[in-house]
């Protein structure tokens, strides 16, 4: 603590009085955005992986390594945190992290509102980060985010199911996925 003192003393104080103002600077406009704190936590945890289309592996395995991390039911179970695996919200299979973000019922609605097709689950042998990396080497840049953006309102409306008692409806949540890919 005495050396964050000693360095906000050396801050000089300036001649004439302005306003205070808040800017970020990761960003050009110097105005905070999702898009530019996600870019800076990207840098932060990959600050040697080139930018652009070549670096997308190294994202989606940052992602698909994060499967385990994501509070769904079945990841709970297994860390003996809930009793049964069982999705709260269709109450007819386990909530894995696929089963959560297109495979529930309540999600495939969220999904249909989409311009995208929703996988089929046939061959379960892929989890779900493998099946959205073979959608996402078929789509643009554009389609991608957007596709994000849906798999954060599917896991935004789950939350509010679970911790509220709150159904949203489909329409609005693939409106406020549209809009933070607005944002972008």
């Amino acid at each position: 603590m005495e050396v964050d003192a000693s360095m906000i003393f050396k801050i000089p104080i300036p001649k004439e009085q302005f306003d205070d103002e808040v800017l970020w600077h990761y960003d050009k406009k110097g105005e905070y955005s999702v898009k530019s704190g996600y870019q800076l936590a990207l840098r932060m945890k990959f600050p040697d992986a080139p930018s652009g289309s070549e670096s997308r592996s190294h994202y989606w395995s940052a992602l698909w390594a994060s499967n385990n991390l994501l509070p769904s039911s079945k990841n709970l179970w297994k860390r003996k945190v809930l009793q049964v695996p069982t999705c709260q919200r269709c109450r007819k299979s386990i909530e894995s992290i696929s089963h959560t973000l297109l495979e529930c019922k309540a999600t495939k609605s969220i999904w249909l509102q989409s311009p995208f097709k929703v996988p089929s689950f046939k061959d379960h042998s892929h989890d779900i980060f493998s099946i959205l990396q073979r959608m996402a080497n078929e789509l643009r840049k554009a389609d991608l985010e957007l596709m994000v953006a849906l798999c954060w309102a599917v896991w935004f409306s789950r939350n509010k199911f679970i911790f509220k008692g709150k159904k949203i409806a489909t329409n609005i949540l693939a409106a406020k996925a549209e809009s933070v890919f607005d944002a972008f």
